[in-house]
């Protein structure tokens, strides 16, 4: 479906006679989402803590896919978000970037400073700090070639790539407690780039030094941690006590590989909608993919009670630069990134009272 709110077409059609159509794409789309719940894993309307939580999630069948750095698809980042914390996160309350795994953070002049003085520790003891964050940082710079992550490379530790994450990098320095990054000028973007999951901190005695790979998945800065495969083969999570979130929902959360699988009838649907009806599996969530018929299946033939969540429609808008217009100066990139954002800004109020406008730069280009 594509919903343009009536005054956007107008206003984002002047910003293109300014700045050239040729320059850049904007792209408009809604959807819903929708995930399912099996009410047997809720007792008195809170969730047992006695019973296990089992997920389906897209092909989990290998705890080592779900590497911050290498994933790709929204079901990898559930599972990155459930085992490894960001340096800061976003809160939508507020609307604002907050601190989660430094506990404090500020600017001073063109210098980030963070700060680290909570008590956290990986399940099996190691604190989780300030060192943590560096060689996380520095393991990105040398396993990923991402634009948006050459970029901040390029732009604290300099041109040369980085043979190893003991290579030095000038604009990092960190001690016990404190990590500060040194910029050119001071640019409020980078604390939101910093919450996305390939920022996610990994703790330095979880990495094989000779490959750069997590050998040790027990060992996350997360709210879980992988406890290994039970006797069905799923894949494992428990809470990670030493972790200042405590309220986790479950003792134990089992993933289930989901896949597409074909049926006798040569009709094709989600491994999951039958284990969903026979009661073996407790969640699938919005990122799964189901086909058609999937649902009107769980409608028809579901025999005890389950939960249907359907989110309010999402107004999706999307912004890259042509090959024309990633030639313009960066200032003038910045200016038309900034010009489609208050577009958005300024007609939010169609959203309606429970809706909100929100904003994401994904790459350099934007800033």
């Amino acid at each position: 479906m594509i919903k343009v709110f009536k005054n956007h077409k107008s206003e984002v059609g002047r910003v293109c006679r300014i700045f050239g159509r040729r320059n850049f794409l904007v792209l408009f789309a809604a959807v819903n989402l929708l995930f399912l719940t099996n009410r047997y894993f809720r007792s008195d309307g809170l969730f047992s803590e006695s019973r296990i939580l089992t997920v389906a999630i897209p092909e989990a069948k290998d705890i080592g896919v779900y590497d911050p750095v290498s994933i790709k698809y929204a079901d990898e980042k559930t599972i990155v978000e459930a085992l490894f914390s960001t340096l800061v996160k976003f809160d939508f309350d507020s609307n604002q970037v907050v601190a989660d795994e430094a506990s404090r953070f500020y600017w001073r002049e063109s210098q980030l400073h963070f700060e680290f003085e909570r008590d956290h520790k990986a399940i099996n003891g190691t604190r989780i700090g300030a060192r943590d964050v560096y060689f996380s940082l520095m393991r990105l710079f040398v396993k990923s070639h991402k634009p948006v992550i050459a970029y901040l490379k390029s732009t604290l530790c300099g041109e040369k790539p980085l043979e190893s994450i003991d290579a030095p990098c000038p604009g990092m320095e960190f001690d016990e407690k404190k990590l500060v990054l040194y910029f050119k000028q001071k640019n409020p973007n980078i604390l939101a780039l910093l919450t996305c999951s390939i920022f996610s901190v990994v703790p330095y005695s979880s990495i094989d030094k000779d490959n750069l790979k997590i050998s040790n998945y027990e060992i996350t800065s997360g709210p879980y941690f992988y406890a290994g495969l039970d006797s069905k083969g799923r894949i494992n999570l428990k809470p990670n006590s030493g972790h200042w979130i405590k309220n986790t929902n479950a003792k134990t959360i089992a993933l289930v590989s989901d896949e597409i699988i074909k049926l006798s009838n040569g009709h094709r649907e989600a491994r999951s909608i039958d284990l969903f009806l026979k009661g073996e599996i407790d969640h699938i969530p919005t990122h799964n993919l189901l086909v058609k018929g999937d649902f009107e299946k769980i409608e028809t033939s579901m025999k005890t009670y389950y939960e249907t969540h359907l989110t309010n429609e999402l107004s999706i808008v999307y912004m890259a630069f042509t090959n024309a217009g990633m030639k313009l100066p960066l200032s003038d990139r910045r200016k038309i990134s900034l010009a489609i954002q208050s577009v958005f800004k300024m007609n939010s109020h169609e959203l309606g009272k429970y809706r909100r406008a929100t904003q994401q730069f994904f790459f350099p280009q934007g800033f």
